[in-house]
């Protein structure tokens, strides 16, 4: 991928993705803390909590998409986030990426709009 010329790339499979290599779930550790990776989790449920990589895991942070929609959200204490998207105009929805800051304080989230 052209990103990964920049900087290190964690993908995993959406719901297009068929036949590619991505795995459902990525767990990553930045600077000390959990970050799992998923395309799809349901924020108006605790149901991504029974799924068993994912509670195995216990992230401080999970990050998703699926629908485009930004969304900051805390469950516990797991920090829910989906950085919405940069890419071409879609839907009715309006154009922003996500930034995710760690500090010795914590973690925190915001979305810019583009």
């Amino acid at each position: 991928m052209q990103l990964e010329r920049i900087a290190t790339v964690t993908a995993v499979r959406g719901n297009c993705d068929l036949g590619d290599d991505f795995r459902e779930t990525e767990v990553v550790v930045l600077g000390g803390r959990k970050f799992v990776v998923r395309h799809e989790v349901d924020v108006r449920c605790s149901e991504w909590e029974l799924d068993t990589p994912l509670r195995r895991a216990r992230p401080d942070v999970v990050v998703f998409g699926h629908t485009h929609r930004p969304c900051i959200e805390r469950m516990g204490n797991v920090l829910l986030f989906k950085p919405g998207y940069g890419g071409k105009q879609r839907f009715s929805l309006s154009r922003r990426v996500g930034i995710l800051s760690c500090d010795e304080a914590g973690i925190s989230a915001a979305h810019l709009a583009l």
